[in-house]
């Protein structure tokens, strides 16, 4: 659950990046799957693995200290995520998780989608780089991982067409799709993709945050979001 604060609050936190150079001089073909193995790993493990100059093993490969940037942050939170206690109601809550699949399931054009309403739905946003070479993978990614800072629950994936990446995220039940281009990297704007009726617009991805955490409260439609694609 997220449960936005009164007043913003300063912490301090750990920040990893990958060190890309390294990484691809190293694994060569293996660098995507290096890179998402870093980026998914808690911080806190990172650091006390790579310790004194020692390795830790993520998978298949061995990360060394100089594959990673470790350094500390003060990041400002406008919010906490916590685990509530649990009230096991008799009636039982498959019957109502079934009921809501039941309903959010449709078809559209002969494709599944499961219509899960945004504020029920587990994952909001997956962010997709259009292919995995010339720097779209490592742009995608520092935008996945800016997105799960800023309190957002992210999906990222870069195998397949992109056209099964979004067949893929239709069946999960994920709002938005956002995709990454070669424009991306020449204006810094993205694609975004409406699940329920696959509509796109381009939007900067300066700012992002504000206009999504505005969608995702149901202050904003869609449209809203950028100029139509």
């Amino acid at each position: 659950v997220y449960k936005q604060l009164e007043k913003p609050i300063s912490v301090r936190k750990i920040w990893v990046e990958p060190v890309y150079e390294t990484i691809r001089r190293d694994f060569g073909e293996n660098f995507n799957a290096v890179v998402k193995l870093i980026m998914g790993t808690n911080p806190e493990i990172l650091t006390e693995g790579l310790a004194n100059n020692s390795v830790i093993r993520l998978g298949d490969y061995l990360i060394k200290p100089e594959h990673v940037k470790i350094s500390e942050r003060i990041v400002e939170e406008k919010g906490k995520r916590f685990i509530p206690h649990v009230i096991e109601p008799s009636f039982g809550l498959e019957r109502v998780f079934y009921a809501v699949l039941e309903y959010a399931y449709t078809e559209y054009e002969g494709r599944a989608i499961l219509k899960l309403p945004i504020a029920v739905a587990p994952i909001q946003i997956a962010v997709y780089p259009l292919v995995t070479k010339d720097g779209i993978p490592e742009k995608a990614l520092e935008v996945y991982k800016r997105l799960l800072n800023s309190g957002f629950d992210v999906y990222y994936d870069d195998s397949g067409s992109i056209g099964r990446r979004y067949v893929r995220s239709d069946e999960m039940g994920i709002p938005l799709a956002l995709t990454l281009d070669y424009q991306t990297l020449q204006d810094d704007t993205v694609t975004l993709r409406n699940r329920d009726n696959w509509r796109q617009v381009r939007t900067s991805i300066n700012g992002i945050e504000d206009k999504l955490r505005s969608f995702f409260a149901g202050k904003i439609p869609f449209e809203a979001l950028g100029e139509p694609v």
